[in-house]
């Protein structure tokens, strides 16, 4: 039997398109992670800008980078974080691009979601032009954020994400509000 490779066309467009990111921005890219059931009192009303700073730790093998052994850190690039609180509930668009979810139980903030994490260049620049644009999910296991009391300074938002794309990572994070 012969098959029209024309006709096959219609149907590997829908294959293409159901596994596809979303369409947008902004996106929503899935992860492992999930949000808990919640009755504890947000410790603090979120809402507002924040902009995350931290250090990316290669946790797997096969990462694309020729600089990206296993447990090689790299500095990441600041984005900005902007947090709409509902009670416990938060929507988070992050540098006006990737849509997370959260969730606040007292004072640690779960997410579910992921964004894209562009890290500094070899002369420790932020410039862009190196980043391939790869998307991280957050997985589940290491997807919360403690709140942190700072004088001066409010809350900060600090912790250890888990993060997988093409190569397994952890970031150590901390949000700032600006």
């Amino acid at each position: 039997m012969r098959l029209d490779r024309n006709a096959l066309l219609p149907c590997i467009v829908v294959v293409a398109s159901a596994c596809s990111i979303t369409e947008g921005p902004p996106y929503s890219i899935a992860g492992t992670a999930t949000l808990p059931a919640c009755s504890d009192s947000p410790a603090m009303d979120l809402s507002g800008l924040w902009f995350d700073q931290g250090v990316l730790t290669i946790t797997s093998t096969g990462c694309e980078r020729d600089d990206a052994p296993l447990d090689a850190e790299f500095s990441s690039c600041p984005l900005n974080w902007s947090f709409d609180q509902d009670g416990n509930d938060i929507k988070i668009l992050v540098d006006e691009e990737y849509r997370i979810k959260g969730r606040i139980c007292g004072a640690t903030l779960h997410l579910e979601g992921g964004w894209w994490l562009p890290l500094e260049n070899e002369i420790d620049q932020c410039d862009y032009d190196d980043d391939d644009g790869a998307e991280v999910g957050i997985e589940m296991g290491a997807n919360s954020l403690v709140l942190e009391d700072v004088p001066g300074v409010g809350g900060i938002l600090r912790g250890v994400l888990s993060l997988r794309s093409d190569c397994r990572a952890e970031y150590e994070m901390e949000l700032r509000p600006i």
